[in-house]
């Protein structure tokens, strides 16, 4: 059970810093991540790493389907 939180937090954390970069790669007109990999880290357990990142930078937000 140990490990499992040790990966999950690790997992979120990881989330949470792709898609927060994907957000700064989209404000600086960079090439971005795409969106097959951002959904591979929700997927892999980093759900709530994504979704915080999602309302705390409003990244993919705006509309229902991206």
């Amino acid at each position: 059970m140990y490990y499992l939180f040790i990966y999950l937090a690790i997992i979120n954390v990881g989330a949470f810093i792709v898609w927060c970069t994907d957000k700064y790669l989209a404000i600086k007109q960079k090439r971005r991540i795409s969106e097959k990999s951002l959904f591979l880290w929700a997927l892999s357990g980093g759900s709530l790493g994504s979704l915080c990142a999602m309302h705390m930078v409003r990244h993919k937000t705006k509309h229902l389907r991206f």
